[in-house]
């Protein structure tokens, strides 16, 4: 029988590094397959998918050497059954409240003696291969998820349910049981309990993993000691991806045409990076990048005070105060560059700004503002994938 590789790890202490599919589409499950992932698991339990999707998921995983795992809906016995008939080699069982429902969970991946699986491994026996019968018992993965206050409560009982492999921990629905929210992962509490439920793994020489959802997270419980942990999902790779490349071309572009309307707006095409602008007809002399400590100014001999947080626009041999803005944000289609703006702090007044100009200012602010949230958002796939 094809040996269940993940499996065979975890119990010899090692670690391995798994993905999460949510996408009901064969192509993307075959995508994610020749990454390279130890392990993926097909979630039917809150992926958008269902069993029909499964029957050709499977097989597309099975074109390389990853294993594929299924978390299933409920700790229902038929669906436990169904999922691995159809090829998986391990289940992840969600919400698993005490002994009893590991039993269950357990006695459904096993044939008798050793549980109540009814025989009939319609593709499984054909991607297991020959002696899938007699060793499906050792080689099937029967995983528990613990993550209510019940579960928590049981942990030591549920930990040393016999045939059990390994316990999951989802930190989202761990947080709720703990009354902190779906995305406390660094409150004390959620951290203690984190380490409880390893810690009882331990004891009881089962495997112990987690949703990692991104890589920070993976690399911390990795780090920890944790046998099976998820980096990421399908759709989460795939719009990190997306919205890395997007906001490139986004920045180059409208870095392009900031240059342009820069120009037309100050009569000027001498611009470089940063503030400085110079032969403005019958407007200014020049104006400079605002620094750390008070700079200055110049205009027909005279010098005018300027700072950081409130730039001047000097014209005609005075100064004129630029708005600050509550978002620190500035016109960069008008001055400057895109780098640069972050560091103005200021909205030039729009009486000294022509139409094209003024339309740009509020373009480029609010561009500022995307970009900036998708390449926070791109952050774990460019570092994984490098």
């Amino acid at each position: 029988m094809r040996e269940n590789t993940p499996l065979k790890t975890w119990r010899a202490g090692g670690q391995t590094v798994g993905g999460w599919l949510s996408v009901g589409n064969a192509y993307t499950a075959e995508v994610m397959s020749n990454v390279g992932f130890d392990w993926l698991c097909v979630d039917l339990q809150h992926g958008m998918l269902s069993y029909d999707d499964l029957t050709y998921m499977l097989p597309a995983i099975s074109t390389r050497d990853t294993i594929p795992f299924v978390r299933v809906p409920w700790n229902e016995p038929y669906e436990i059954m169904k999922a691995l008939d159809a090829g998986a080699y391990g289940v992840i069982v969600p919400m698993v409240n005490n002994r009893e429902e590991a039993e269950t969970a357990v006695a459904a991946c096993r044939y008798p003696p050793d549980g109540n699986r009814s025989f009939g491994p319609i593709r499984a026996a054909m991607y297991g291969g020959r002696g899938y019968a007699r060793e499906a018992n050792s080689q099937v993965a029967c995983i528990a998820m613990v993550e209510t206050a019940e579960g928590i409560e049981k942990l030591d009982e549920i930990a040393s349910t016999p045939g059990l492999d390994a316990i999951y921990i989802g930190p989202s629905d761990l947080g709720y049981a703990l009354g902190l929210g779906p995305a406390a992962f660094e409150d004390p509490k959620h951290v203690e309990t984190v380490q409880l439920i390893q810690d009882a793994c331990r004891t009881h020489g089962i495997a112990a993993g987690i949703h990692g959802g991104s890589l920070p997270f993976a690399q911390k419980w990795l780090k920890q000691g944790f046998h099976l942990v998820t980096v990421g999902s399908d759709s989460g790779f795939m719009s990190r991806a997306a919205g890395e490349d997007l906001a490139q071309h986004l920045e180059s572009a409208f870095a392009a045409r900031r240059r342009h309307v820069a120009a037309h707006a100050f009569g000027s095409e001498d611009l470089i990076e940063g503030y400085h602008c110079k032969s403005f007809p019958g407007r200014a002399r020049t104006i400079e990048p605002p620094s750390l400590r008070p700079a200055s100014l110049t205009c027909r001999g005279k010098r005018f005070a300027s700072s950081l947080h409130s730039p001047r626009f000097v014209r005609s041999g005075r100064a004129v105060r630029l708005r600050p803005t509550r978002s620190h944000t500035t016109s960069a289609g008008v001055i400057g560059s895109m780098q640069g703006a972050a560091r103005f702090g200021g909205q030039l007044n729009w009486a000294l700004m022509p139409p094209s100009a003024r339309w740009w200012s509020v373009s480029f602010s609010l561009c500022r503002l995307t970009c900036a949230s998708m390449r926070s958002a791109s952050m774990s796939i460019a570092a994984y994938m490098s």
